[in-house]
């Protein structure tokens, strides 16, 4: 990963919180690691640059990310990451526990002021030590983490309907093992797909879709037990009745994207993006591109 960022103080300071854990807490220690590119003048002083100008030299696997977000306004009608100016570049950074043995470890890292230009996988979800990979055009691959040190691909579901595939999120459903899948391109969708490996008849297989209109893409799902949470870009939040999971149902939605409003564009990727959701309190929390952050109630049954 390669990042035009000034979160290097940020990401030592959490490394080096983790290791101060509670009474009684497993001994162990974190080293974190990663290459760190500015420029200087000839009095010392940092000087910004165009850290990501130089020629691509990444292989076809890596995401990267385009749009607005230049800070250089003198160039025109360029908004591309190439000429975002930042003080400083980092690549690769990764954290290192060491530990006597077997560690679970939670970790929170945060990047102030800077941005994820180039990343891989594209998303994931892990449940009971198998991880859910969204790897782009690689397709939906399920690995086996129970031994880290030997990961196993058990199935993959590739090529998927638009070969991006971007967000996914397993629930169980009546004894049914299964993962929400989404995808980031004209005409993606929702897809639910078989993930129980005991079942080679319909292992990583697709057998039901939701959508809204072809020309909005789903962005990022959740689900808890029957009922499917997702973000849709313009199409707002949607959520959904899994209860039959062959038909999926629509129990409620909230269309975040105002077509009239002055500060919404006609930009592909612009909407409801991200979010979280807090059952307890039957609350949505929407990340909206134009408008931040939503609180929704959820009032669907």
């Amino acid at each position: 990963m390669k990042y035009a960022t000034l979160g290097f103080v940020a990401v030592l300071i959490s490394a080096l919180a983790l290791a101060a854990g509670p009474a009684g807490e497993r001994p162990y220690a974190v080293h974190e690691w990663g290459t760190f590119t500015s420029v200087s003048g000839a009095d010392g002083a940092p000087i910004a640059w165009r850290p990501l100008a130089g020629p691509p030299d990444l292989p076809k696997f890596v995401y990267t990310s385009y749009g607005k977000g230049a800070k250089d306004k003198e160039i025109k009608p360029h908004y591309d990451k190439l000429h975002w100016i930042a003080p400083i570049r980092m690549e690769t950074p990764v954290l290192y526990f060491y530990s006597a043995g077997d560690l679970d470890v939670d970790v929170k890292v945060k990047f102030p002021e800077g941005q994820v230009t180039e990343w891989y996988p594209r998303g994931l979800s892990i449940e009971n030590g198998i991880a859910y990979l969204n790897a782009w055009t690689a397709g939906l691959q399920v690995v086996d983490f129970t031994n880290p040190a030997q990961p196993a691909l058990i199935g993959k579901w590739s090529p998927t309907p638009t070969k991006t595939s971007h967000s996914s999120w397993t629930t169980t459903i009546d004894g049914r093992h299964i993962a929400l899948h989404g995808e980031e391109e004209y005409g993606a969708h929702l897809d639910l797909v078989d993930v129980d490996p005991s079942k080679p008849a319909t292992f990583m297989k697709p057998f039901a879709t939701y959508k809204t209109r072809d020309h909005v893409s789903i962005h990022n799902v959740m689900a808890f037990g029957a009922k499917a949470y997702f973000t849709y870009y313009q199409d707002g939040v949607r959520v959904l009745d899994l209860s039959d999971p062959t038909a999926p149902k629509l129990a409620g939605y909230y269309n975040t994207w105002d077509p009239q409003a002055a500060y919404t564009t006609s930009a592909f990727f612009e909407g409801a993006v991200g979010l979280d959701v807090d059952l307890a309190r039957k609350l949505i929390f929407v990340a909206d591109s134009p408008r931040g952050l939503l609180i929704l109630r959820d009032d669907t049954p």
